[in-house]
C-alpha cells in the first residue's frame, strides 16, 4: 500500500512538472535548491505517508499534498513568493497533521496493531480490496479525531480491530498455507514424491500440521504460519533434490562421481579459510576439522565483540567532557545575556556611544540569531566576529556529500554571511570516532570543502575569502557510542570574521 501510493504521488508530480512543459521550465532538482521550503515540504510528505500520517490524519496529508502541488507550479511559473508562501503553509498543515496523527495513533492503538499484524500475514496481495474497503473506514474513523470527535472515533474502535484481525487469521490461513499447497503442488508435478520422497512427505506433514492449528484454534496464528512456512521451504527443498537427482541421472554419475562431486563442494566452503582438502581421511573427520575452523573463526569474532565492549568505559570521559563543553556553553550563553542586557541598559540609560555601523552589526547579529531554530543551529558573538554552530547539519556516516535536506541551513548560513560583508569566512569540519583518525580527518576536509564550495557556487561569495579546515573526531561534542551522539558529531562551524 506504501508502495503504491509513493507511486501514485511520483507520477502525480510528474504530471505536474511536465504540464508545464511549453516553456523552459526548472528542473526539479533546481526548484529544490532554488526553494528550501518546498525541498522541506516534499521531505515531510515522504516520511509521513511512511509514518502511516496518511492514514492517521487523512485531511491534514491531504491538505499538505495539494500545497505541496500548488508551490511547484507556483516555482514553475516563476512566482517565488507564492511558491514559498505555499510551502510554508503545507508545512503548517504537515505540522498539525503530524499532531493529529500522534492523537489518532493513541487513540486508535489496537486497531493500529491489528492492522500491522494484517499487513505482515500479507492481506495487500492476497486480499486488497477487503484491505483497500478497511483503510478508507480507518481514514473516516481518523478523520473524526482530526475534527475532535473523540467519542465517535472510539466507538468505531472495535468493529475496526476486529475487522483487521479476522482479515490477519483469512491471510494466514489462505497466504503462507496457499503458497505451501501450490509448492507442493508444482513438486508433485515434477515427481518430487518419487525423487525425493522423504523430503516431499515432510512438506505434506507440515501443511497438514498448519492446517489442524488453525482449525483447533484460531488463535495460534505464529504456530500456524511457522508450521505453513516450513512446509513451503521442505517442498522447494524437495525440488531442488529431484532436480539434483535427475542431474546426476543426466551425467550417468556413478555412487563414486556423488561422492567427488560432495567433497568438491566441501572444498569450496573450505577455500575462503585458506585450507586446502586432501580428502585421505574419513569424511567424518575431515568434517569435523571444517567445524572446528569454523568454531575458531565465531570465536574470535566473539572475542572481538567482547573487546570492543571494553571501549564502553570510555562513555564516562566522554559524558565528561560533554558536560564540560555544556557548561562552557551554558556560561557563554549568559555571558552573551549579560552583554544584550547592559546594552539595553546603555541605549536606555543614553550612555553608549555606539557609532551607527555598530548599531546596524548588532542588529545583523541579532537577525541571524532569530533565523536559526534551537534544532538548526547555535549563533554566538566573538567580539565583531559571529560563530555559527551548525548541529543541524546531517552528514550520512562516511559521506562528505551536501544532502538536499540541508540547503535550507546553508542559504541561512550564506545569508548571514552576506548580511555581514565579512572580510574571511573560516569553515572547520568535524566527524565522529567512527574510523581511523586519518579516514577521519579526510573526511572532515572534504566536508568542509564541500561547504565552502557551496557558498562559492551558490551563495557567490568569493572563494579568496573562505578558508576550509577540518579537525576529524579531535573535538567531539557529543559521546560516539550511540548513533544520536555520533550525528551530533557530524557537524560543520562557521566562523564570520568581521575585520
Amino acid at each position: 500500500m506504501k508502495a503504491v501510493n509513493k507511486l501514485f504521488a511520483t507520477a502525480a508530480l510528474a504530471a505536474l512538472l511536465s504540464a508545464c512543459a511549453s516553456t523552459t521550465q526548472l528542473t526539479q532538482q533546481q526548484i529544490q535548491q532554488q526553494y528550501p521550503p518546498i525541498t522541506q515540504l516534499e521531505q515531510a510528505v515522504q516520511a509521513a505517508q511512511v509514518n502511516n500520517v496518511s492514514v492517521l490524519a487523512p485531511q491534514g496529508y491531504k491538505s499538505a499534498e495539494r500545497q505541496l502541488a500548488d508551490a511547484y507550479k507556483a516555482a514553475q511559473k516563476g512566482q517565488t513568493a507564492a511558491a514559498n508562501n505555499a510551502a510554508k503553509q503545507g508545512l503548517d498543515s504537515m505540522a498539525q497533521a503530524q499532531r493529529d496523527a500522534t492523537n489518532s495513533a493513541d487513540i486508535l492503538s489496537e486497531v493500529m496493531d491489528a492492522r500491522g499484524k494484517a499487513l505482515r500475514a500479507g492481506a495487500q496481495d492476497l486480499y486488497p480490496k477487503n484491505l483497500s474497503e478497511l483503510e478508507e473506514d480507518l481514514r473516516d474513523t481518523a478523520a473524526m479525531v482530526e475534527k475532535g470527535e473523540i467519542e465517535q472515533a472510539k466507538q468505531e474502535r472495535p468493529e475496526l480491530r476486529q475487522a483487521y484481525a479476522d482479515l490477519e487469521l483469512k491471510s494466514v490461513k489462505e497466504g503462507t498455507v496457499q503458497r505451501a499447497k501450490a509448492a507442493i503442488s508444482r513438486a508433485k508435478d515434477n515427481d518430487a514424491h518419487k525423487l525425493a520422497p522423504k523430503t516431499f512427505k515432510s512438506a505434506q506433514e507440515s501443511l497438514a500440521a498448519s492446517i489442524s492449528i488453525l482449525e483447533a484454534d484460531r488463535t495460534a496464528r505464529d504456530r500456524a504460519e511457522a508450521a505453513a512456512r516450513q512446509a513451503l521451504i521442505n517442498a522447494e527443498r524437495s525440488e531442488t533434490v529431484s532436480e539434483m537427482v535427475r542431474d546426476f541421472d543426466r551425467r550417468d554419475s556413478t555412487p563414486e562421481d556423488v561422492v567427488l562431486w560432495h567433497q568438491a563442494e566441501l572444498a569450496k566452503i573450505a577455500a575462503p579459510l585458506n585450507k586446502t582438502l586432501t580428502f585421505n581421511e574419513p569424511n567424518k573427520q575431515t568434517v569435523a576439522a571444517l567445524q572446528q575452523d569454523i568454531s575458531t573463526l565465531v570465536e574470535d569474532r566473539q572475542r572481538l565483540a567482547a573487546a570492543s565492549g571494553t571501549l564502553m568505559s570510555a562513555d564516562a570521559t566522554i559524558a565528561q567532557l560533554k558536560e564540560q563543553h555544556a557548561q562552557e556553553i551554558k556560561q557563554l550563553k549568559q555571558k552573551q545575556e549579560q552583554q544584550i542586557a547592559q546594552l539595553k541598559s546603555e541605549f536606555a540609560g543614553e550612555k553608549t556611544e555606539l557609532t551607527q555601523a555598530q548599531k546596524e552589526r548588532e542588529e545583523r547579529f541579532k537577525r541571524i540569531q532569530q533565523m536559526f531554530s534551537k534544532d538548526e543551529a547555535t549563533v554566538y558573538r566573538q567580539g565583531d566576529n559571529v560563530l555559527i554552530s551548525v548541529q543541524g547539519f546531517k552528514f550520512p556516516p562516511g559521506s562528505s556529500e551536501i544532502q538536499p535536506q540541508n540547503f535550507g541551513i546553508m542559504n541561512k548560513i550564506v545569508q548571514g554571511i552576506t548580511a555581514f560583508n565579512a572580510t574571511k569566512v573560516q569553515v572547520a569540519g568535524h566527524t565522529d570516532a567512527t574510523g581511523s583518525n586519518e579516514i577521519n580527518l579526510n573526511l572532515s576536509e572534504q566536508r568542509a570543502q564541500n561547504v565552502a564550495r557551496f557558498l562559492t557556487d551558490v551563495g557567490h561569495i568569493p572563494s579568496e575569502k573562505i578558508v576550509a579546515e577540518g579537525y576529524g573526531s579531535q573535538k567531539p561534542v557529543a559521546t560516539n557510542a550511540t548513533p544520536q551522539g555520533r550525528a551530533e558529531n557530524r557537524r560543520i562551524e562557521v566562523l564570520i570574521v568581521n575585520e
